[in-house]
């Protein structure tokens, strides 16, 4: 069964609150937000450079999609228990990007 944004961000927010985290707390859940990239950042470093080859490696990719669903369970969890409409700001920031020029001028590597 496919769950839908919403949805998702219901059921990371009432497990976290089952589970005794602090959803209210504004700087907590960003340090949370901030320590899992870095766990994915860390991952990300450990692999050898565009590839996924070897038990090693495969091992770390798996590792390093995990962390990435950690941040996006400590996200949910914290615009559910905030009353941040998730899908909305999305659909919104979506709309602005679509009409900004390429790369915005960024410079990226």
């Amino acid at each position: 069964m496919a769950l839908i944004l919403r949805d998702l961000v219901k059921l990371c927010q009432e497990t976290a609150e089952d589970k005794g985290f602090p959803l209210t707390n504004y700087p907590v859940q960003l340090l949370r937000m901030h320590s899992e990239i870095s766990e994915a950042f860390q991952i990300l470093s450990r692999l050898p450079q565009g590839s996924y080859q070897g038990n090693e490696s495969l091992e770390m990719a798996a590792k390093y999609r995990e962390e990435l669903a950690d941040l996006a369970i400590t996200l949910f969890a914290h615009c559910g228990g905030n009353g941040i409409d998730l899908e909305a700001e999305i659909q919104r920031k979506l709309a602005c990007n679509r009409e900004r020029p390429y790369l915005h001028g960024k410079a990226f590597w």
